[in-house]
């Protein structure tokens, strides 16, 4: 970037679904437009610019397709095809990062993190069962699971990620940098997973671990939701209700050895 000139860039954003952005570049996200160099003067500029472009709703397709990534041809190894399959998945293009992740799941069928991603993919689409599967698979391989959740504080939703894997049930939010807690899957009791009070559409899990109750709602894919009761598209509450339940289920299974490591 050049002195006195700030970079802006259209930008896919997967907080509005199929809408658009003119933000500044930071490579974040991938451009789908070329970059516009504007001087300190016109920078200010830059939302009037973005506001002249049509809003798009939601449920509305965007009239520029997002960036395609190549499967075949483009994803010769296993490191590219992981790559690949996690750059289309952040653009939303979740067709082709399942077939990039099954392709990288092929060429190192012990490795736990494309089957993680085949089970992203199969959660954003719908496929719970099949997530499900995936994510026994990740487990079985000694891999471990993260999903991006609110917790529940008392005067505010915080997000962070839960983790589960075979040695160990974590909480942090990266954000602040604060870990609250790291246990032995043994140690969390009352797990279950409800709806919450009032909310008949919307799911989470909870646990106490440490003598403290704790509760968390998964963050869906591809739906904008202000909060874990308030999603644009019912998928959302599906997507939460998948994971809450296989949570609730799954740490149990842990705590009881029954996922062998295998490799």
């Amino acid at each position: 970037m050049r002195s006195g000139q700030a970079q802006f860039c259209w930008v896919r954003s997967p907080w509005l679904a199929w809408g658009q952005s003119l933000i500044r570049e930071t490579g974040m996200f991938p451009c789908i437009r070329p970059i516009l160099e504007l001087s300190s003067g016109d920078a200010g500029t830059a939302t009037s610019a973005a506001s002249a472009t049509p809003e798009l709703r939601p449920s509305e397709p965007s009239t520029v397709p997002p960036p395609t990534i190549s499967v075949a041809g483009g994803c010769g190894d296993y490191a590219s095809c992981l790559s690949g399959g996690t750059v289309a998945f952040a653009t939303l293009q979740w067709d082709q990062s399942l077939a990039l992740f099954q392709k990288a799941s092929t060429l190192e069928p012990t490795k736990p993190d494309p089957w993680a991603g085949i089970g992203d993919a199969f959660l954003a689409t719908g496929r719970y069962k099949e997530a499900t599967q995936m994510w026994d698979k990740v487990l079985g391989l000694g891999g471990a699971l993260s999903f991006d959740v609110w917790h529940y504080n008392p005067t505010r939703y915080e997000k962070g990620t839960f983790q589960l894997s075979a040695k160990s049930v974590s909480f942090v939010v990266p954000s602040q940098k604060r870990s609250y807690f790291s246990v032995a899957p043994t140690e969390p009791s009352s797990v279950k997973a409800h709806h919450p009070p009032l909310k008949p559409n919307a799911w989470s899990f909870g646990m106490k671990v440490g003598g403290r109750n704790y509760w968390f709602s998964f963050v869906p894919f591809g739906v904008e939701c202000r909060n874990p009761n308030a999603c644009s598209d019912p998928a959302g509450y599906s997507q939460e209700g998948a994971v809450a339940n296989y949570v609730a289920q799954t740490i149990g299974k842990l705590a009881s050895g029954a996922f062998v490591v295998t490799k």
